[in-house]
């Protein structure tokens, strides 16, 4: 059983909702609210459509939705020249060459190379120079990797003071915490940092802040559950780098406990208890 399934169940306990398990692994789960049912798949809910799922994992279609509306780092879109014949009439790019050119006519280095439907930090770059964004560029477009993508991301780079997940139900805050990575201006895979670490964050001030940057964001796309990646640029603007339909909470749990998650799940179903009366 999952971190995310075994403190939905715990909240379930705590509130006396009925559910059941579907699967033996018990990651599947099913809820009956006032004659109605919910189905969780571990991190995944039942409170996104299909379309904002897929422009969430899509980073490049996030950025063409989002990008006149809230500030996001500026990105280009690169198909791996090598695709199959039939979906050749979508290159824009057919060389390496003028791929590389657009890159450094966009941006100046440093800047940030990542593969576009990638999770958890996997093949993101921070290129120094055109050699250094070259071999990202292979890496994402090798086919005989485990993190190959036919679309690679170039971004402009955001130092960050801080980095956030907002996570936000039926358009309500229900946990914010800082991804930690110490001094780095650059926290991918923070957790992996010496000092690296998911810290709660309960000011209320922060939070209405963040909300109120985000509003464009709700306004445009109705998120049901939604994870929200933003940074405080050194400059002290806010960022949106990130949305994530199916945030997951893994490494929140194994640094605080449970009892934040379980809690936030409690807001969760609450909501729910009083939304489907």
């Amino acid at each position: 059983m999952q971190h995310h399934t075994r403190c939905l169940i715990e909240a379930c306990k705590q509130l006396n909702v009925d559910f059941s398990f579907l699967d033996e692994e018990q990651n599947l789960v099913e809820l009956y609210i006032h004659q109605k049912s919910f189905i969780f798949q571990a991190n995944r809910t039942p409170f996104n459509t299909e379309a904002l799922a897929g422009i969430c994992l899509d980073k490049g279609h996030t950025w063409e939705v989002l990008h006149q509306h809230v500030r996001m780092p500026q990105t280009l879109s690169f198909m791996d020249i090598h695709v199959k014949p039939q979906y050749q009439r979508y290159l824009r790019y057919h060389t390496h060459e003028a791929i590389i050119a657009e890159i450094e006519n966009t941006f100046p280095y440093p800047l940030v190379v990542k593969r576009n439907r990638g999770a958890l930090g996997d093949n993101v770059f921070l290129c120094e120079n055109r050699a250094e964004v070259v071999a990202a560029l292979e890496r994402i477009h090798n086919k005989e990797l485990r993190g190959y993508d036919y679309i690679a991301l170039a971004q402009e780079f955001i130092p960050s003071q801080q980095e956030y997940r907002l996570v936000c139900f039926r358009g309500e805050p229900v946990l914010l915490y800082e991804r930690y990575a110490g001094d780095k201006k650059f926290k991918v895979r923070y957790w992996e940092e010496p000092q690296g670490r998911p810290i709660l964050i309960e000011d209320e001030e922060l939070i209405r802040e963040q909300m109120a940057f985000l509003k464009p964001v709700f306004q445009r796309l109705h998120p049901g559950y939604i994870g929200v990646d933003l940074v405080r640029s050194v400059s002290g603007e806010w960022v949106l780098l990130e949305l994530n339909s199916g945030p997951r909470v893994d490494h929140f749990v194994e640094f605080n406990g449970p009892e934040r998650i379980i809690a936030m799940y409690v807001r969760i179903v609450q909501r729910l208890l009083e939304d489907e009366a």
